[in-house]
């Protein structure tokens, strides 16, 4: 049961009260730029050739978590890679 909620410089703190351990959730702190970067994606190649589909993919983004945005894009990300890859 949580029970405390607390955002501090942008991350988002946890207290439960059966534990006193604070956790830390800070994987949203990842710009699309970034993620783009990890997923060995050109993003100056994609938002020259594509800016539409990049501007929606950013904004997607930033409204989950990677993980998600992952799992939803996966086989996108695949061929925009290969259209797009980060030398």
């Amino acid at each position: 049961m949580i029970d405390f909620y607390k955002t501090i410089n942008s991350e988002l703190y946890i207290t439960s009260i059966y534990s006193l351990r604070v956790f830390s959730y800070s994987c949203a702190m990842m710009t699309f730029e970034e993620y783009c970067i990890k997923k060995k994606i050109d993003s100056a190649a994609f938002l020259a050739q594509e800016p539409e589909r990049w501007k929606d993919w950013k904004f997607q983004f930033e409204q989950m978590h990677p993980n998600s945005f992952t799992e939803q894009k996966k086989f996108l990300i695949n061929e925009t890679r290969r259209k797009y890859l980060l030398r």
